[in-house]
């Protein structure tokens, strides 16, 4: 509450809640503050970045919980927009002492400003992350679309003004990727670091390194100065075990200096450079990429789509093909050396069809896949392309979801006898068999009895039956429940009719677990005039009909 603030400046009394913000501005021998204010609201406020242009105006970025935040009018955002933390961007006076602007940044969860920089014309350039999938973003940015995972970085321009965004854009892949730091040049372009646990990070053909190592990387990226497509370029930097980048600047050259720290035996360093050999346990790491781009031809493989989810799909039946397109967008002929499946559950996907072998510039093929489960449940592969580009191999993921399948085979016959008095009775015995290779759950056989027959009786070897009364026509429905793989149910129907009636009786059976045949689900018996002549029992899979 005794924090040292100035006279004359914006806010000088805290503003209760566990943290206020404060930004401070010493004078040159470092021997007396210039101006220092608070800055927040009665909730959470954090500052994580500075930045100073021409004027001694002083930019400031970070997060906040406050409902009541300091906004001014006409800035792009006055209201929060909550879940735990939204991002924050202000802009104070060259004397401390008034807002020029500020604003919230965010969507609906939780964004956090942690880096920020400004051009000649007094443009703020915002970086951080967010796990909002409404973060604002602009028409036309190069992504505006959130990539999945824990958080994406977003990288966002602010006019002079404050009141609108000049474009905003997500950064990352399907991972954790969170911006740490941002560097705006001369000519409007801005570089971006921070780290990436994600394998799908967008890099660029003939970066650095265009492969994720492992663990946490760090990640440098060049945005143009629209904020659009294409990145001007975007490499991971770091070994197999973990890093982080907190810091970057640019040389008039268009150098990139980036500094953070590593966990990394195997962290890419040079030849000459002061220390080659990690040191234990966490390492600085200070690292300058050049911008001289390479001319020599090469190939680029853009595969699409980078997954496929084949959805629900009975167990040993196969799905239809799924098309993966492999093109060539680079300068020289792309090689495809072998395509394979791997990762989890290998065996449940197939390449039906490969068409990639050479790819000249410019020019597509395909691969078809298809998804046969072996067993029930979530099954999931990885398909390697193993191509000549150095981000070898090309994946896509692959996933899918096994559904349990049960044959069941029904047959039926017929026993006739004199009932008297001019009439037969008739039995019909049926035979329900679970083919395999799961258990059939919910099984039901449904029997209509013709109108020139009465009901008798029935029975079942398990489960349940509903039937017309003693003496009526209409419909015997057996209620089986479950019947496991190789076991059987067995039922019975006793009518009587006229000694010469025709008699035409089928039973059908489903089940709620799909069945792919081959085995008939219905079954039939036909009895002519000529009492306890039976012409077909329908036992067969010749004279069943499959449903």
């Amino acid at each position: 509450m005794d924090f040292q603030t100035t006279s004359g400046a914006f806010d000088t009394v805290h503003n209760g809640g566990f943290y206020d913000a404060f930004v401070t501005k010493l004078n040159p021998a470092g021997s007396a503050l210039v101006y220092s204010t608070y800055l927040g609201g009665t909730g959470f406020d954090q500052a994580t970045g500075i930045a100073v242009d021409a004027a001694g105006n002083a930019y400031v970025t970070g997060f906040t919980d406050s409902m009541d935040f300091q906004t001014t009018s006409g800035a792009f955002d006055t209201t929060y927009n909550g879940d735990p933390f939204d991002a924050f961007v202000t802009k104070l006076n060259p004397t401390g002492s008034a807002l020029v602007y500020s604003t919230y940044l965010g969507g609906e969860l939780s964004d956090q400003g942690n880096g920020i920089s400004v051009d000649a014309a007094g443009n703020a350039y915002v970086t951080g992350l967010t796990t909002s999938r409404d973060f604002p973003t602009t028409q036309g940015a190069f992504d505006t679309t959130y990539n999945g995972g824990p958080f994406d970085a977003f990288v966002t321009k602010l006019n002079p003004t404050g009141s609108a965004l000049v474009y905003s854009t997500y950064l990352g892949g399907s991972s954790d990727d969170q911006g740490t730091d941002i560097f705006v040049d001369a000519e409007g372009n801005a570089y971006v670091t921070g780290f990436t646990q994600s394998p799908d990070f967008p890099t660029t053909s003939g970066a650095f390194d265009t492969t994720f190592n492992g663990g946490s990387d760090a990640f440098v990226t060049k945005l143009n100065s629209t904020g659009s497509a294409p990145l001007l370029y975007s490499t991971y930097l770091g070994g197999n075990t973990g890093e982080q980048a907190f810091a970057i600047a640019v040389d008039a050259a268009g150098n990139a200096y980036v500094t953070g720290f590593t966990i990394s035996e195997d962290y890419p360093t040079t030849s000459g450079a002061f220390d080659t050999s990690y040191n234990g346990f966490s390492d600085a790491f200070v690292a300058k990429i050049s911008t001289v781009p390479s001319t020599t031809p090469m190939p680029i493989a853009n595969v699409s789509p980078t997954s496929i989810n084949f959805g629900n799909q009975p167990v040993n039946t196969s799905s239809s093909s799924q098309t993966v397109t492999v093109t060539n967008t680079g300068t020289a002929d792309l090689i495809i050396n072998n395509v394979m499946i791997a990762g989890e559950n290998p065996t449940d996907f197939q390449v039906v069809s490969n068409m990639c072998t050479i790819v000249n510039p410019g020019n597509s093929c395909t691969i078809q896949v298809t998804f046969n489960p072996t067993t029930p449940g979530t099954r999931s592969a990885t398909l390697n392309i193993f191509d000549n580009v150095s981000d070898s191999p090309q994946q896509v993921l692959l996933n899918g979801n096994g559904l349990p399948s049960a044959d069941l085979m029904i047959t039926k016959n017929a026993f006739v006898v004199p009932a008297g008095r001019n009439r037969k009775q008739i039995t019909y015995t049926i035979t329900v068999l679970n083919m395999g290779p799961n258990t059939a759950s919910n099984v039901v056989v449904t029997d209509r009895l013709q109108s020139n027959t009465d009901f008798v009786s029935a029975t079942t070897s398990q489960g349940t039956f509903t039937a017309p009364r003693r003496g009526r026509s209409g419909t015997v429905t057996f209620t089986l429940g479950n019947i496991s793989a190789g076991s059987s149910a067995n039922m019975t129907i006793v009518v009587t009719a006229k000694a010469n009636a025709f008699v035409t009786n089928t039973a059908t059976v489903s089940s709620s677990t799909f069945d792919p045949g081959p085995h008939p689900n219905s079954a039939s018996v036909i009895i002519d005039s000529t009492a306890g002549n039976l012409n077909d029992t329908g036992s067969d899979e010749s004279s069943g009909d499959h449903h």
